[in-house]
């Protein structure tokens, strides 16, 4: 098996990741029905090829707080083929609501706990010139030859398969782009020999944005034999599948997890930042950059996206700002003249809409009408797409995790995508690639040996700042065992252009 080599490093160091989440997770709330955009003649889609960029947004969060599920007591060491989990473990349905998992679903076996050496990348020139350029992988240091790499299901000598959880279908499909620009990342590292002469290849399961249903996919991905899974739809959704994993102890790599997840979960690891987290920023964002002192927010009603909130008022107190707007509104609510109306009264300079794209532009519509146009918020994943904005986009603001079309770090997926396609891609293929970019370093950093032992330390370990990846750098050294990064990218909408622009500076803790 041959190592790839620094030319093929060098190609592949502009690739990188999802934006699906505008239309899943708590995060983002309820549906992104896309469609109504179109309707709207809001939105324009990009084609590629023969493949309609379409589809809706997210689905309904509930309010279950999955954060607190017990993940079980089973040895988390299972060697080998871990079986089908013990009872039933799904829980909740597509209206949001999770509950605690039922049975014992561990499995038994060796332990497969990381062992020896030190399995972490480090950084190096990774830069891209914004040219047509690739991912460079650093100098990593693979753990030593006779490191037990542990159970390796799905690798062998020219493959690794990994499962991939999303919403094709239900209350929050993803739009066709979002397979094959998960694909894409990977076909062009297949043209370079791979990851030390292996192939990545994706199975990607639909979960319906039910908890349910996600679990017994991830069953499923575990009886085909996939070596990992990556999540991303609803929080809820992400934490009932982190859990059904961390009591087989299989590596897992998420979207985002609850706010606060246990302790003992020390195999799932989310890639974008803690929701408490990016509301103490949102305030602070407010007040450094925005320059305002009397601010608001609009929420669901999700329990999820209630420490959000919590931590923004907390900072938003610490740096003498006030709030003066706290609505909440209601999943598949369609009428926010009350919400408008309050908020027009409330007097606030800036409003942090925590919600998806859909209501979020009614509200703004609705406001505006009052002639009331605060600079808007937006929240984090769900409203980074270029596909959520509208005429009410102009000037608002976003963090997001990734960065917008208009930088030269996305030029290594534009390219690759006009070359497979003939068309100009959107910005969902743009998150698959960055996700895939993640995953591609997490594999380096593992070493030749991969397994889940190897795997599990190489994630805890990773370290991608100082790379100029299209994702936010990762450092689970820095932060914890369960999110690995605390920076996000600031974008402004341009909704006549249907737009996002970068703001010209990097990654930053704000």
């Amino acid at each position: 098996m041959r190592r790839t080599s620094p030319r093929t490093t060098q190609h592949l160091r502009a690739f990188a990741l999802v934006t699906i989440l505008a239309m899943f997770a708590v995060a983002c709330g309820p549906r992104f029905d896309r469609e109504l955009l179109i309707e709207q003649g809001t939105i324009t889609v990009a084609q590629p090829g023969d493949q309609p960029a379409g589809g809706e947004g997210a689905a309904d969060p509930g309010a279950a707080d999955p954060g607190a599920a017990d993940p079980g007591n089973a040895d988390p060491g299972a060697a080998g083929d871990p079986g089908a989990a013990g009872g039933d473990t799904s829980t909740g349905d597509s209206s949001g609501s999770t509950g605690s998992t039922g049975g014992d679903s561990g499995s038994t076996g060796g332990d497969t706990g990381s062992t020896g050496g030190d399995s972490g990348s480090t950084g190096g020139d990774t830069g891209s010139t914004g040219g047509d350029t690739g991912t460079t992988p650093p100098a990593n240091q693979p753990p030593p030859a006779n490191t037990d790499p542990g159970p390796k299901p799905g690798v062998t000598d020219t493959e690794i398969k990994v499962g991939v959880l999303v919403p094709l279908s239900g209350a929050a499909p993803v739009p066709p782009t979002w397979e094959p620009g998960i694909n894409l990342f990977w076909e062009e590292l297949a043209k370079e020999g791979g990851i030390y002469g292996r192939n990545v290849v994706m199975s990607v399961k639909d979960t319906e944005s039910n908890t349910t249903t996600a679990v017994n996919q991830a069953r499923a991905l575990i009886q085909e034999g996939v070596f990992t899974i990556f999540t991303f739809d609803r929080l809820e959704v992400q934490a009932a599948v982190a859990k059904e994993l961390e009591a087989r102890g299989m590596p897992n790599v998420h979207m985002m997890l609850p706010v606060n997840p246990p302790a003992s979960w020390t195999n799932s690891f989310a890639i974008t930042i803690d929701h408490g987290v990016q509301g103490a920023m949102i305030a602070r964002y407010m007040k450094n950059e925005l320059g305002v002192t009397k601010v608001g927010y609009v929420r669901e009603n999700a329990a999820e996206l209630a420490p959000g909130v919590a931590a923004f008022e907390a900072e938003a107190a610490k740096l003498g700002m006030e709030v003066v707007a706290k609505e909440q509104i209601s999943a598949g609510q369609s009428d926010f003249d009350g919400v408008a109306t309050k908020l027009s009264q409330s007097g606030a300079e800036s409003v942090w809409l925590y919600m998806a794209p859909i209501p979020a532009n009614q509200i703004q519509g609705q406001s505006a009408s009052k002639l009331y146009t605060p600079i808007w918020f937006a929240n984090s994943v769900s409203w980074a797409f270029e596909l959520a904005l509208t005429r009410f986009g102009d000037g608002a603001h976003a963090f997001s995790p990734w960065v917008g079309l208009d930088d030269p770090r996305a030029n290594a997926m534009k390219n690759a995508w006009r070359a497979r396609y003939g068309s100009e891609p959107d910005d969902i293929p743009l998150v698959g690639w960055g996700v895939d970019s993640v995953l591609h370093q997490a594999f380096l950093g593992a070493g030749e040996n991969l397994g889940w032992n190897t795997f599990r330390q190489s994630l805890r370990s990773l370290n991608t700042e100082g790379m100029d990846l299209v994702w936010a750098p990762l450092a689970f050294d820095k932060t914890s065992s369960q999110t690995g990064t605390e920076q996000v990218i600031a974008l402004i909408g341009d909704g006549t252009a249907k737009k996002w622009n970068s703001r010209p500076r990097n990654f930053t803790r704000y």
